[in-house]
């Protein structure tokens, strides 16, 4: 007999149709971007430097003291690591919600009535074998409430040749990160789920470019965020909001404060692979926009608007086991992205030269193990390098999850 696939199955299909297309339109994408040479990604004129900026007006303006970006960066891949988490928990409960998992392994219930010597034997007085009746295990919920924690730290070293110069710059942030989502099972069929959170963080950072030249930064900040996932599908949106204020010292003399509101609107897509024994693999693509507002709180110094545009591709692959009623869930993630149409804020009338990221391919590699305690609370640690030519960054982060 010929069946007609559900309406969860052909979102599924769909999906991963559009995983094709998009993956090789990134490839595409990345193909040409990287057509752009090392030399002319180092003299853009207009840019979102990821090291120094130097108006033409003052060397008390050169801003290459703290650089906004890497709060950019710390912040949104401390979203992606729990947003790859939240993906685990929502498949689990998708699975519990069908009646599937630990649910299932209810006890027999209690015996009550008053047994006769055969009874032990299990027969009962009708002489038909009998067990005592199985706990029907209650109808999953099809809605969860989940809160969440993340600390981590992030350092960046970067030796940047710039006009015949070696640029050098340390910066080392600490961040925390924590929110709350709902989720909802059961949006097209059984299979999927849309989850939709809120989130704050706060991070500190420290920047030395010099023995006696360095600044110091605090950026608390907030966002929403929601994912849709649907068999081996999900695409998530996050929109981050962020507020730095920075102080700055050169020669041991504070010469600046300034002001720096930035706005990251991300988008990824995903198709996890199930694989045999228990291992998976899940290519993923993403784009990124990120909008900045500065203010150097200097009189009579007004500055243009700077934006970045990022775009991402790699694979994340993983496998479980189980320790009694614990399971272990290592996963390695390998990425590549690239910064695209990048322009820095700078003073009207003034044309920036500095180095930037433009046109760079950066490598990124993450190690994590998730531990899921319970079908409600969860931990992991996780560990990161980056890089590109010049430039060398590494992370830490352990953060924690339960599901009400």
């Amino acid at each position: 007999m010929v069946t007609r696939p559900g309406v969860g199955g052909r979102c599924a299909a769909f999906g991963h149709k559009i995983m094709s297309g998009v993956a090789f339109l990134f490839a595409m994408l990345a193909t040409w971007v990287w057509s752009g040479s090392a030399a002319n990604a180092q003299f853009t004129s207009s840019s979102f430097s990821s090291s120094t900026f130097c108006s033409n007006l003052s060397s008390s303006l050169c801003i290459d003291k703290y650089d906004v970006n890497s709060v950019v960066n710390a912040t949104r891949s401390d979203w992606e690591s729990m947003n790859n988490e939240r993906h685990t928990q929502m498949r689990a409960l998708i699975i519990l919600s069908q009646g599937g998992g630990p649910r299932l392994l209810t006890p027999f219930a209690p015996e009550t009535a008053t047994y006769g010597p055969f009874d032990a034997l299990a027969y009962a007085k009708g002489g038909m074998v009998t067990k005592g009746p199985r706990v029907v295990a209650p109808p999953a919920s099809n809605w969860y409430v989940a809160v969440w924690g993340q600390g981590s730290y992030d350092h960046e070293d970067r030796d940047v040749r710039f006009l015949g110069a070696t640029l050098s710059s340390r910066t080392s942030s600490i961040t925390g990160v924590g929110g709350f989502d709902v989720m909802k099972i059961g949006i097209t069929s059984s299979s999927d789920a849309l989850l939709i959170g809120l989130m704050g963080m706060d991070t500190s950072t420290r920047t030395h470019s010099a023995p006696a030249n360095s600044s110091f930064s605090g950026t608390p900040g907030g966002g929403v965020y929601a994912t849709y996932l649907n068999g081996g599908f999900s695409v998530d949106f996050s929109f981050l909001a962020n507020f730095t204020t920075t102080r700055g010292v050169e020669g041991g003399v504070a010469f600046f404060n300034r002001d720096t509101d930035s706005y990251v609107t991300s988008a990824n897509m995903q198709y996890k692979y199930d694989m045999p024994n228990n291992w998976w693999y899940e290519p993923t693509v993403g784009v990124s926009h990120t909008r900045m507002y500065q203010n150097l709180n200097i009189p009579g110094a007004f500055l243009t608007d700077g934006q970045q545009f990022r775009f991402q591709g790699g694979v994340r692959a993983g496998t479980e086991w189980a320790y009694g009623a614990v399971k272990v869930q290592p996963t390695v993630t390998g990425l590549a992205y690239t910064d695209a149409q990048v322009e820095l804020p700078h003073p009207f009338g003034v044309a920036p030269v500095a180095p930037t990221d433009e046109h760079y391919v950066w490598g990124k590699g993450i190690g994590k193990v998730n531990v899921q305690w319970t079908d409600k609370f969860s931990t992991y640690v996780e560990g990161e390098v980056r890089g590109r030519a010049d430039v060398f960054g590494y992370a830490g982060r352990v953060a924690a999850r339960y599901t009400f």
